[in-house]
């Protein structure tokens, strides 16, 4: 993966399971940068390019951009909607479609058996897979048992149910202690990742990492 951006000359390569830490060392520079990623993620195209081998690449469709850790939300929305899309086509695959077809009949005759002392008719209109799967309130569960194995998580799930990603997290050194961050670092390396951190000081070396530095000369060393 490779990034580039009006702000500095130099490309910056990630490769896959390879995490790369970015330090920037003017705030301003920082700010800039983060609010380019943004709205090149939000359909916005102008001062920064997302590439790989087989050409540009739209990040809005491969870009994870992550500023927040407090607190760090698992169920997006967009997943929880994938899981249920997921199960939905499950459910009408031909192993699963006549057993479908039968609790969804079961329901609709339950519901009409509920009307029958009702002294007018009712029709079932919005009975489907989808619709059910949706009233039963489908979450991620979470098991974690800190906040780095979260976060992994929903790296993991991202990359699952929405393709692979390009993840860029901003400042997470400053909310998490070396052994966190060699921990979250080697889940990187393990599942072929591509990941940038993007930090505003330097920390201590993380084992299997790149590190570069943007000065204040905005020169990369």
């Amino acid at each position: 993966m490779k990034m580039t951006c009006d702000l500095f000359q130099e490309v910056i390569i990630v490769d896959e399971g390879c995490p790369v830490f970015l330090t920037i060392e003017k705030q301003d520079v920082l700010y800039a940068l983060v609010k380019i990623i943004y709205s090149e993620i939000n359909g916005n195209e102008g001062e920064m390019v997302f590439s790989e081998d087989s050409g540009i690449i739209k990040a809005s469709k491969k870009v994870e951009l992550i500023t927040s850790f407090i607190p760090f939300e698992l169920n997006e929305k967009r997943l929880i909607n994938r899981i249920i899309a997921f199960m939905e086509s499950v459910s009408l695959d031909e192993e699963h479609f006549n057993e479908t077809m039968v609790m969804m009949s079961n329901i609709e005759k339950f519901v009409m058996e509920l009307s029958e002392s009702l002294s007018f008719d009712i029709s079932c209109e919005n009975i489907s897979v989808a619709s059910l799967l949706k009233m039963s309130g489908i979450i991620i569960s979470d098991d974690s048992i800190c906040e780095i194995e979260k976060i992994w998580n929903y790296v993991s799930a991202v990359n699952e149910l929405l393709g692979e990603k390009f993840f860029i997290f901003v400042n997470m050194s400053a909310f998490f202690n070396e052994a966190d961050m060699q921990l979250f670092v080697d889940l990187l390396i393990k599942h072929n990742c591509y990941v940038l951190f993007i930090e505003n000081k330097e920390y201590p070396i993380i084992q299997g990492t790149k590190k570069l530095i943007i000065d204040r000369d905005l020169c990369i060393i």
